[in-house]
């Protein structure tokens, strides 16, 4: 009996801690050398990861996706954003948690855990591709992925994902100008292999 009183509080805590808040695309999560004083999970959409050098470049980093953990600078013991994050698709809805929320469950610190290596195992795998593969494959690589993810399968056999991508968010996860990838998109169209418009985009299974 104590311990289903135990748990039901603990639930009701958590509820507590947390915070649903929604975003329209583009719109700011936090910025990069903002105060770190929340964590967050994406319950709908996906949110960009990024940072910017001393330089003034723009790095890509990862792609948050629905049930995934980011922003966990506060668990860290770190004061300030190393990153940014925004959203990349046209609504997403997110859950804010304090910091002390983390120590509430040992459950909850192993997820939150896992969603941060996997985060650090996509950046490892980021970094070897922009140095083992040309744009074109990068950006099939892409969106391939993103279609693993978020398409749904039509009869033809073709993906689509209900997203609109611009050239130029495409350039910048994939590490390259939107000029190269507004060519190697119109070439995959050329091909029969993709089709793209301001609602979706569509994959062929020879893509």
């Amino acid at each position: 009996m104590n311990s289903l009183v135990s748990h039901i509080n603990a639930s009701y805590s958590e509820e507590q801690l947390k915070v649903t808040k929604e975003f329209k695309k583009d719109e700011s999560v936090y910025q990069q050398g903002d105060p770190a004083v929340k964590y967050y999970r994406v319950v709908r959409g996906i949110v960009i990861i990024g940072s910017i050098t001393e330089e003034g470049k723009m790095i890509f980093k990862s792609l948050i996706h629905e049930g995934e953990f980011f922003g966990d600078e506060v668990i860290g013991g770190l004061n300030t954003r190393l990153n940014f994050a925004l959203a990349f698709s046209n609504e997403i809805l997110i859950e804010e948690y304090k910091e002390s929320n983390f120590w509430h469950s040992l459950n909850h610190q192993k997820t939150v855990l896992q969603s941060a290596l996997r985060r650090n195992l996509t950046l490892q795998s980021i970094m070897e591709s922009n140095a083992s593969l040309s744009v074109e494959e990068r950006v099939k690589q892409f969106l391939k992925e993103l279609a693993s993810k978020k398409s749904i399968k039509l009869l033809t056999g073709e993906q689509m994902v209900r997203m609109h991508l611009k050239h130029k968010e495409i350039a910048f996860i994939c590490n390259s100008s939107r000029q190269c990838v507004s060519s190697i998109i119109s070439s995959f169209q050329k091909q029969g292999k993709l089709r793209m418009d301001r609602s979706s985009f569509v994959i062929s299974p020879e893509f």
